[in-house]
């Protein structure tokens, strides 16, 4: 998630103050997810994607489980993964 997040920052040009601004967080969710933690509370995950116009999926995983969620949706019970779904071996 940090790789994301940082990415995303940067595509907006966004420091960390200007993101806790713009999602109306302190600093230190933000902080930490740059630093590795793979943990994080929804609303928090929902304010900085928000900020970042970003969808909360891609940011978490990289859009793994919406694809695969999707795919569900549109042929019930014929789930298929491939080691192309999977997500890469950062994100497992």
């Amino acid at each position: 998630m940090q790789h994301r997040l940082r990415r995303a920052m940067k595509r907006r040009s966004m420091t960390i103050t200007n993101l806790s601004h713009a999602a109306g967080l302190s600093a230190a969710p933000i902080r930490t997810l740059l630093a590795g933690s793979t943990s994080i509370r929804l609303d928090n995950l929902l304010a900085i994607a928000n900020a970042l116009n970003v969808r909360p999926g891609w940011l978490l995983d990289g859009g793994w489980w919406e694809r695969l969620w999707q795919r569900e949706t549109m042929a019930p019970g014929r789930i298929e993964v491939s080691a192309t779904d999977a997500p890469p071996a950062d994100q497992q």
